[in-house]
């Protein structure tokens, strides 16, 4: 999986609090508080939510 590059370094150290995505379901959150973490959002084959769309779930990857 390649990923775009979006997220360099640099950017990801200086982003304010929201979600900012990398590419193929990567994203880095930013709490208010400044803390960091990585998910990556996984469609789960054969998995509907309650509005019957795919099932897309977020897993964490663990702090920066």
């Amino acid at each position: 999986m390649a990923l775009s590059g979006k997220l360099t370094k640099t950017l990801a150290e200086n982003l304010g609090a929201g979600r900012d995505g990398d590419g193929n379901g990567l994203y880095l959150v930013v709490d208010p508080s400044g803390a960091r973490r990585w998910t990556v959002r996984v469609v789960v084959k054969g998995q509907k939510n309650k509005k019957g769309r795919p099932l897309r779930p977020d897993f964490g990857l663990g702090s920066r």
